[in-house]
């Protein structure tokens, strides 16, 4: 025995309602039919109904109902159908509609496991990136040296709270530093700190001034010089490396605030 339902339409394999009769007691129409019956039927529906009527009514109608045997009833819809074990098999999207994970991608991330967060997405742009963040970790690093000559040239000058606050500066500027080595190693790359070529790759120059107000002002410049720098390679960037992107933009933001800081002190 086995039931089988479909568009209010019940049956078994051993037993066959009589159409008219049930038609007469005014009850929904039933009938009982074997498998071959049955799956013909629904061929039939799905020919004569729209698609998506039809998935919607067969799949509601044989969820849940137990099934004898262990052979599958194909269903013209979508390449679905129903399971030997007792439920309806889901309706299969086409392959071209369907949201697949890209296996051989995941399997590469899984043998460079040691890589840490390196990106092979960033193909194509992958050495251009590693050039420009490592023209950014130089001009880091040259910011760095610029901020800790001021703050201890600015501490003779009586000039106490501005010298500690290039200090400050000068710290914030080597956390970006890092962040940016850091970041080259992960696509692969080699983060230059060679001091010899350290001034001609930086986008900032450095400042032996002596006048405080003449410190500021190289620091200012700097500062927009940076600004400029990372607001073009965010843009360059885009969607193509979201990671790198956002640690840029929040090494922009820092850059931003310094720069209004500087201004502020040259207004006083």
């Amino acid at each position: 025995m086995f039931e089988y339902r479909a568009l209010g339409v019940q049956g078994s394999a051993c037993e066959r309602a009589d159409h008219a009769n049930m038609r007469g007691r005014g009850s929904a129409t039933l009938r009982r039919w074997s498998i071959p019956s049955a799956a013909r039927t629904l061929r039939l529906i799905a020919d004569a109904a729209p698609a998506w009527a039809v998935n919607s009514v067969i799949t509601q109608s044989l969820r849940g109902i137990p099934m004898a045997g262990q052979e599958r009833i194909e269903s013209p819809l979508n390449g679905g159908g129903l399971l030997a074990g007792g439920h309806a098999e889901p309706f299969a999207a086409p392959d071209d509609d369907r949201l697949m994970l890209d296996a051989a991608a995941i399997a590469a991330v899984r043998e460079r496991a040691d890589d840490g967060a390196r990106m092979p997405a960033a193909g194509p742009w992958r050495r251009d990136l590693i050039e420009h963040l490592n023209g950014s970790l130089a001009t880091e690093l040259v910011c760095v040296l610029r901020y800790k000559r001021h703050h201890f040239t600015a501490k003779g000058l009586a000039s106490p709270k501005i010298a500690e606050e290039f200090m400050a500066h000068a710290n914030e500027e080597s956390v970006h530093a890092d962040r940016l080595a850091r970041r080259i190693v992960e696509l692969g790359g080699e983060p230059g700190f060679a001091p010899d070529s350290l001034a001609a790759r930086s986008h900032a120059g450095y400042d032996g001034s002596m006048e405080l107000r003449s410190m500021i002002k190289a620091d200012l410049l700097a500062e927009r010089v940076a600004i400029e720098c990372y607001s073009q390679m965010i843009g360059l960037i885009g969607d193509k490396d979201t990671t790198t992107r956002r640690l840029l933009e929040e090494i922009l933001a820092d850059e931003k605030k310094y720069a209004e800081e500087l201004q502020d002190w040259l207004a006083d």
